[in-house]
């Protein structure tokens, strides 16, 4: 007897999925492509997956050996996905529909085997390896065909000796190149192994620095590189005869060298003779942001940047620079750039609906914007946004288990931003960090099931690109002004008398606030190890000069209670928030990925403070947190997630550790399956206001896996995750730990990756 779902709904899938053959879908000299796998006969190269990228015919795509996108291709009809496909194109769509999407884009037809696509993928092995220095690499395919109806192909690769660089020699004659000005120190140290791809990558590093010094004509192809392999037989070491070639050659044969080139005419127009009056750019905002200077040595570096940093203006639509290379008597080679921008219109009114997908909250908010884009030409902007939604947000004072809508939020936003940092002079700031300064108030209204609560907002920041090869932005809040008041309802209202507890009460306290902040994010690679990715840091703090405030705070001598500002209290605390996150290439590039997330968040208020504001405290759980559990039904420490008060609300902390690793694999274009763990918890630091249960111990770190579905509508992801809890620190000591009988867990529907 089945008394399990899983059990039923397994057996319900097994019984459709069993309903459709493959071998329907094959001719009668037709054998489906049961695997395809690569055996390197003299030991494992770190770089296997770039061979997999090169097989012309793979097997379709398999988890735990079911081959899940094939069968949801053969659950459609053939005839009527063709027919579906000639409805499309008789009315001038592109394919679509269900029939489409499940069949071509969750699904995948079935792979047939191709002697010749096999024998393409054995070639494209072998000439592979010895590109990459291998270049006694040999490879055979092995076809096992003994099922009449399915056919398994092995390719054996011997790699043999690796060539490595013994000694580089170059040759610049003809070229018009200055010897001083090439770069002639190899990246490549001698010693590193014969890689044909390394090598390409060089020469592009080699031409784009030779045009970063002048040579706008030099392209890759005008860098020759030869191996002599008769340099080093016995060592397998080879030399590399570098030559930079001539631009061209003339008539009779002669070398036409490349010329270096200075700057000439630097010309720009937005359509309105550079007019701010008329709705255009104001002259001084674009020089600034123009890198390049009439007479300078031609920088190619120094056009890009130029592009990046008009395109990036509010106001631009679109951005041309071409060129054009001229010879002069008197000055030589002269580039001449015309930037011609294309404005977009100056007003904009844009509606639209968004799903806030946040830990706490979930639900589809609406908003209408109005922009002026080019407010004087300055390349500032001011805009309005009013935004209104109804959503569902998970009580904290009481357990639910079901998300309904039972929230309002309502805001209004107002920003005006501009290039620069004012007061301070453009001419004082580098056009490289793309500096824009922003200036921003906005109003919050939400009625929760707790509490009705508005908050009010008034800032001043700035932000730069701190390093550009690293897409490293800086953002500084020197001055930030917020005000939150918190209604309480009747029924939290006595939840909260009953606690009778001063910490408790501080959570939910009106407060008011004058900050700074700083918030820092940078990319990060380590390239040879296929690693890649991000991280983000984030700083606040407040009320550490209070007694610098003594005139603005009502206060007096003998006062023992906290400083306020017009009568409410003022916030004191520091809040540190740290995000790194990464993937590793473990795979096919588009198919396979580990990824990983490291986040750490600690909060501490001063004297004036008991309590960090439920606000700016951190959770636990949730759909991009610790998937195990609901968000705020873990922590924080040894709570039970059944009992609220003790001082505490459950899942909130002034503490938070937390780490995710998930393997995500693409089975198709639209179909990612993904097996994730999660581990962490949140902490109170402050142990006088908790027991000992609550405050930092390795023993109540929580342990949570799962599986994930993601489905990719190309304009928003769709995820589903299931996880169990392995280690649960709310349980009694002899029962934190997984019971295979009754395992508890959670289900998270969400929109986007969690990290």
């Amino acid at each position: 007897m089945l008394r399990n779902w899983w059990q039923i709904y397994g057996l319900s899938a097994l019984v459709v999925l069993s309903s459709c053959s493959v071998t329907k879908r094959l001719g009668p000299e037709e054998r489906l492509l049961n695997k395809v796998q690569l055996e390197v006969l003299d030991g494992i190269p770190d770089d296997l997956a770039d061979y997999e990228d090169v097989l012309r015919q793979r097997s379709n795509s398999s988890v735990v050996g079911l081959r899940i996108p094939m069968w949801f291709n053969l659950m459609v009809s053939t005839t009527a996905l063709e027919e579906s496909k000639r409805r499309h194109a008789e009315r001038g769509k592109e394919p679509g529909g269900i029939r489409w999407w499940l069949a071509e884009r969750m699904g995948e037809p079935p792979v047939v085997y191709d002697a010749l696509l096999t024998e393409r993928s054995r070639m494209n092995v072998q000439s592979l390896a010895r590109r990459k220095g291998y270049l006694n690499a040999t490879c055979v395919s092995i076809v096992d065909s003994l099922d009449p109806s399915r056919a398994s192909v092995t390719l054996q690769l011997e790699l043999g000796h690796s060539w490595t660089i013994g000694e580089w020699n170059w040759s610049i004659e003809g070229s018009g190149v200055e010897g001083n000005a090439a770069i002639f120190e190899a990246k490549l140290p001698i010693g590193s192994r014969l890689d044909v791809q390394v090598l390409e990558a060089f020469r592009e590093d080699i031409a784009k620095g030779l045009r970063n010094v002048g040579y706008p004509s030099i392209q890759e192809s005008h860098i020759y590189f030869v191996a002599d392999t008769s340099f080093d037989r016995s060592g397998h070491r080879t030399r590399i005869n570098a030559e930079i070639l001539p631009q061209d050659w003339d008539e009779s044969g002669s070398p036409r060298p490349h010329e270096k080139a200075r700057f000439g005419s630097i010309n720009w127009t937005d359509g309105t003779a550079g007019e701010s009056h008329s709705g255009g750019l104001d002259s001084t905002t674009v020089s600034f942001l123009v890198s390049l200077e009439s007479g300078g040595v031609f920088n190619e570096t120094d056009l890009q940047s130029t592009y990046q940093r008009i395109s990036r203006l509010p106001s631009v639509r679109r951005l041309e620079i071409p060129g054009s290379l001229r010879s002069t008597p008197a000055s030589g080679a002269v580039y001449d750039v015309e930037i011609n921008i294309h404005l977009r219109k100056r007003f904009g009114l844009v509606t639209a609906m968004e799903m806030i997908r946040s830990d706490a909250r979930y639900g589809p908010v609406v908003s209408f914007a109005w922009r002026d884009h080019n407010f004087s030409g300055k390349g500032n902007t001011w805009g309005a946004k009013v935004s209104g939604g109804l959503i569902s947000t998970r009580p904290f004072s009481y357990s639910s288990e079901s998300l309904v809508p039972n929230s309002g939020t309502w805001s209004v936003d107002l920003d005006y931003s501009t290039v620069g940092i004012p007061p301070l002079d453009l001419e004082r700031l580098r056009p490289s960090n793309q500096a824009r300064s922003t200036v921003a108030a906005n109003w919050v209204r939400e009625i929760r099931p707790e509490y009705i609560r508005e908050a009010f907002g008034l800032r001043y920041g700035f932000n730069f690109v701190e390093n550009p090869s690293k897409n490293s932005l800086l953002e500084i809040v020197p001055f930030e002004l917020r005000y939150s008041d918190i209604q309480s309802k009747p029924e939290f209202e006595d939840w909260l008398i009953d606690q009778n507890n001063p910490f408790l009460d501080a959570r939910f306290a009106d407060y008011t606030s004058l900050l700074s902040r700083m918030h820092w994010e940078s990319d990060w690679s380590l390239p040879k190890r296929h690693l890649s990715g991000r991280y983000r840091v984030d700083f606040e703090w407040t009320g550490l000069g209070l007694s610098l405030l003594n005139s603005a705070v009502d206060t007096e001598e003998e006062s023992q209670g906290p400083w306020t500002l017009a009568g409410i209290p003022l916030a004191h605390y520091i809040r540190l928030e740290t995000d790194w996150s990464g993937q590793v290439r473990v795979g096919q590039p588009a198919q396979v990925g580990l990824h990983y997330r490291l986040k750490l968040g600690v909060a501490k208020t001063g004297e004036n403070m008991d309590a960090m504001p439920f606000d700016r405290a951190f959770y636990a759980g949730g759909t991009n947190g610790i998937r195990g559990w609901s968000i705020r039904d873990l922590g924080p420490g040894f709570a039970s997630e059944d009992i609220s008060g003790g001082g505490i609300v459950n899942g909130v902390g002034d503490l938070q550790i937390e780490f995710s690793t998930e393997y995500r694999r693409h089975l198709t274009d639209a179909f990612e399956l993904a097996c994730f763990t999660d581990a962490g918890n949140v902490w109170i630091l402050d142990g006088s206001h908790s027991s000992e249960l609550q405050a930092l111990n390795w023993k109540s770190v929580a342990l949570g896996t799962g599986l994930g579905v993601r489905l990719d509508f190309d304009f928003f992801l769709l995820r589903l995750d299931g996880a169990f809890r392995v280690h649960d620190p709310s349980r009694p000591s002899s029962e934190r730990w997984i019971d295979l009988k009754a395992p508890k867990g959670q289900v998270h529907l969400g929109i986007g990756h969690s990290f």
